[in-house]
């Protein structure tokens, strides 16, 4: 079969306790890095931040999003689920190739399966930077 675009997407949302500053300014200090300069210059504080990032691998692309999130957002992310948390870390990561080729289901399978493990080491490794030093 010829396959012009697949790829693995996850949307997650990892609970934090906390308050929203304090997860705001740990991914504006250690995901993205807003440097104070560029506040003062805006001449205004942060109440919100969300961080889109494409980027191109040697497998293909990730086009990410993520930034904190409290509940009534979270609900209209996830509005199938209940008992969401009043506070979370919200990734979503879209890892995608654009081989335009004739491909086999078992590479297929294969990519997918190690795109779902590389989503899955991102998302570990953000969180576990984030609340490194925090606690």
């Amino acid at each position: 079969m010829v396959i012009q675009r697949f790829g693995n997407r996850s949307r997650v949302a990892t609970r934090y306790i906390g308050d929203f500053s304090e997860l705001l300014s740990g991914f504006t200090t250690k995901f993205v890095n807003l440097r104070p300069e560029i506040t003062e210059i805006l001449n205004g504080e942060v109440i919100d931040f969300g961080s889109p990032i494409n980027l191109k691998t040697m497998d293909g692309f990730i086009n990410i999003n993520s930034g904190p999130m409290a509940n009534p957002q979270l609900m209209e992310f996830f509005p199938k689920y209940e008992n969401l948390p009043d506070l979370a870390y919200y990734l979503d990561v879209d890892y995608w190739r654009e081989p335009n080729k004739e491909m086999e289901f078992q590479e297929l399978l294969e990519w997918t399966r190690k795109s779902t493990t590389r989503i899955w080491d991102i998302h570990e490794q953000i969180i576990e930077h984030l609340e490194k030093e925090q606690k």
